[in-house]
């Protein structure tokens, strides 16, 4: 991320015909499926997790529950986090330092070849703790993001101001540069080894890495860490680190290659997949300044998915806490939440991307982060001294929370037309369109999301395909009257539950015909659950366990109906893994609500179980619950052999 860039051209002018149309109709196919969601995030880069963690008071708790809840809050399902991505070669980290941490290699040990010392602080700006509260709540998707090489492995011996790895090609090895000093010729088994250390480290402490990229923006020169290599550059440096990676006996995703603007990335790309080394990247990245993902990358065939894996305003404009409205007396309402709205449905819908991730979970003052520690923030007020007291959930964290509660991981995007003028180019402002997308979701519910960028409501009318004919729609809407201007800029704001309203009888259906009222300017979702039919319920439970950072256990929870009728209200009312008690905090407390599972289908929650117990002990996993069905109320439980898991250890 290029956070002092100040101009930042990031979509053209909407060009629509001032018409209304007298209805808005469509069509829904939830059988005709596209690409599969991963899901949404934040990232956590730049020390700006410590504000959290650091943060006085419930505050930090409160702030995990903004992000993470995926039933009071906004859901997020994947952290981004940075590999030393420190402001500059002289950075280093503690207090109140917006830096991730301290490089795990200190100092030069005197060529590429030898093995440095690596040194770890266990807590990388505040990731490693912000990481372990999100698995809390089930994130099992962290991305790992390194923003270059240590400085001695780069051809300008620095960690900033670009540069590429040494890579003993006449590309790198020229012009009297670093990498024509004896030891330093090819570095890129050395950075390839470092990268591998890195996350070893992050396993180790209890964050389950599952993508991992070794380049951040190659088109930037940048006054903090950075590196610019070309695209033969980044297929010379892919010939090393992907076997490195391969044969390290870790499964990881690795991600290429986060570069900014979406043509220059598909250049980027293009090189790649034309490549033998297209098999060292698992997923294709890119980031949204400059151009915006509006078409579908080249991925290569067979196709592979493809993230944005970066976005987010500039300074000075970047902060603004409205859902749709100009702040503190800029000419545009950049960022508000309308804006985010519509940008991260055009990414889906145009850019078929897999993953959204948004640029800072959090951060001060004026930038766009999803949470202002210290807010609210006035113009010509003194900012609150760190450490910080307050925070304020500015309204474009409900418009990505839109996406993160309704479309879970797993998911794939489903295929919705209309009769509404293009959207192609949203800017704020009036627009006389509307945005939809649709989406089929693991355990079986449907999902439409709807941008209205009409000043005045509408009424859309849809045909849905036969098989989710007669299916029941909750409708939740985000508007200015969910979430006031007064509120939003406050630093007492509005719970998500209030700013995402469930709103009874905005949509309906009857057969296959939907009918949802749009209120002005707003976003719905609404989520179709299948209807509930009589039979027998048979209730499967399998859970999988995986150790914490902290020494607490944490349990993935299926809970399968392999029955022929409906489970309602289903409920989990006793966890025990061994002698320890589990819990369905921080998300809720139990009893826990699971809610209906259809036959054939399955739902997935998190119980955490406190520490204590022999990592290898040979211990009894219960559980049990109860629901409601068409046929009476039952009861579940299930009992399976479990091992207390361990941390990873590497020799």
């Amino acid at each position: 991320m290029n956070w002092k860039r100040t101009s930042i051209f990031l979509m053209g002018v909407l060009l629509v015909a001032p018409m209304m149309f007298a209805q808005l109709t469509g069509t829904v196919d939830f059988t005709a499926t596209k690409q599969q969601i991963d899901g949404f995030g934040v990232a956590a880069t730049f020390g700006r997790s410590w504000f959290i963690q650091s943060a006085t008071g419930n505050v930090p708790s409160a702030v995990m529950d903004q992000l993470f809840n995926p039933q009071t809050g906004a859901g997020i399902s994947i952290v981004r986090l940075g590999i030393d991505d420190v402001l500059g070669s002289g950075a280093s980290s503690g207090g109140n330092n917006a830096n991730s941490g301290i490089l795990i290699v200190n100092g030069d040990p005197g060529s590429c070849t030898t093995t440095p010392t690596y040194t770890w602080d266990h807590s990388a700006g505040g990731e490693i703790w912000l990481s372990q509260q999100a698995v809390k709540y089930g994130v099992n998707r962290f991305y790992a993001d390194s923003w270059g090489a240590p400085g001695y492995m780069k051809t300008n011996n620095r960690i900033d101001a670009g540069g590429v790895v040494c890579d003993g090609t006449s590309s790198t090895v020229t012009g009297g540069n670093h990498c024509t000093k004896s030891g330093y010729n090819d570095c890129r088994a050395a950075y390839s080894n470092y990268m591998l250390q890195y996350l070893k480290f992050y396993l180790q402490d209890g964050v389950p890495v599952t993508d991992i990229n070794w380049i951040n923006e190659p088109n930037a020169n940048t006054t903090y860490a950075s590196m610019t290599p070309t695209s033969a550059q980044a297929i010379n440096f892919l010939n090393v680190y992907g076997p490195t990676m391969r044969n390290s006996g870790i499964k990881v995703n690795l991600v290429c290659c986060d570069v900014y603007n979406w043509s220059t990335a598909n250049t980027f790309n293009t090189a790649i997949v034309n490549d033998a080394t297209n098999s060292f990247v698992d997923i294709y990245s890119a980031h949204e300044y400059g151009q915006v993902a509006n078409f579908v990358l080249n991925t290569g065939t067979p196709k592979k998915k493809n993230w944005m894996t970066e976005w987010g305003p500039a300074s000075p404009n970047a902060w603004n806490p409205y859902w749709d409205n100009r702040f503190a007396g800029t000419n545009n309402n950049y960022n508000d939440g309308m804006f985010v709205a519509n940008d991260i449905a055009n990414a889906l819908n145009k850019g078929q991307i897999s993953a959204y991730i948004y640029w800072y979970a959090d951060s001060t003052s004026t930038t766009g982060a999803m949470i202002e520690m210290g807010g609210p923030w006035v113009n010509g007020q003194a900012y609150q001294a760190w450490p910080y007291s307050t925070y304020t959930v500015p309204a474009r964290l409900y418009a990505l929370a839109h996406f993160a509660r309704n479309v879970r991981p797993g998911a794939y995007q489903a295929t919705v037309t209309t009769n509404s003028p293009n959207c192609t180019n949203i800017t704020q402002g009036v627009g006389n369109c509307i945005v939809t997308s649709a989406f089929v979701n693991p355990n079986g519910s449907k999902v439409i999301t709807v941008v209205n960028n009409y000043t005045t409501a509408q009424t859309l009318n849809l045909t849905l395909d036969a098989g989710t004919a007669d299916w029941v729609p909750s409708a939740y809407v985000t508007n200015v009257n969910t979430i006031p201007d007064a509120v939003a800029n406050s630093a007492a704001p509005p719970a998500t539950n209030s700013a995402i309203a469930l709103t009874p009888g905005l949509a309906t259906v009857s057969g296959p015909g939907l009918t949802a009222n749009l209120p002005a300017r707003s976003m719905v979702s609404i989520v179709l659950a299948a209807p509930a039919v009589a039979g027998t319920v048979n209730l499967v439970v399998r859970p999988t366990f995986t150790a914490q950072g902290d020494g607490s256990v944490s349990g993935k929870v299926q809970v399968s109906n392999l029955g022929t009728g409906t489970a309602q209200n289903v409920t989990l009312t006793t966890a025990t893994f061994g002698s320890a008690a589990g819990t369905t905090l921080p998300t809720a407390p139990m009893p826990y609500t699971i809610g209906d599972i259809a036959p054939g289908t399955t739902q997935t929650f998190t119980v955490n179980f406190a520490a204590g117990q022999m990592p290898g002990m040979a211990v009894a996993a219960r559980f049990g619950g109860t629901y409601d069905s068409l046929n009476g109320s039952g009861s579940f439980t299930s009992s399976t052999r479990a091992s207390v898991p361990a941390l990873p250890s590497f020799n």
